[in-house]
């Protein structure tokens, strides 16, 4: 016995294995092609986590390597780091989670990606936006707590 192959339709949701190419879905009544009703795989749950984390290990990183540097001989480099960590941090994270996020929509059903969460405004770009939003804060609090690591090694020296 084969593996069947995720099957739904792409308006409502429905689970269309055994309906013939055909036949519209029986829930909705939306005529769909074969193509449309294959539902892709999800990509593995690790590669989900480290596309949506880097950059704020990476923020984090940065803003924790500033104790070496001040330690070293460079001078005016802690303050790149610092301006590198809170792009990553503010800017890229927040953005590459929004984008992973709209990817993870694009799975949705029509119907569940059109509807208005935030007044007149669809779920496809209101959910991205609030989950930019949501790891933008976290990581401003994951690099202020960096920050004041970084700072009580630096006191202590």
């Amino acid at each position: 016995m084969g593996i069947v192959a995720a099957m739904r339709c792409p308006e409502c949701g429905q689970t269309l294995i055994g309906v013939a190419e055909s036949s519209p879905c029986p829930e909705c009544g939306t005529p769909s092609t074969l193509a449309e009703r294959h539902v892709p795989p999800l990509l593995p749950t690790w590669k989900l986590v480290v596309g949506m984390a880097w950059p704020t290990a990476v923020g984090v990183a940065m803003v924790l390597s500033i104790i070496w540097i001040l330690n070293s001989a460079v001078d005016g480099a802690a303050f790149f780091v610092a301006l590198g960590a809170i792009v990553m941090l503010l800017v890229i994270g927040p953005i590459k989670a929004a984008v992973w996020v709209h990817v993870l929509m694009g799975r949705l059903p029509r119907r569940v990606r059109a509807a208005p969460l935030l007044a007149l405004i669809p779920r496809s770009i209101a959910v991205p936006l609030l989950v930019a939003a949501a790891v933008a804060v976290l990581n401003a609090a994951l690099g202020f707590g960096a920050c004041l690591v970084t700072l009580s090694v630096a006191v202590r020296r």
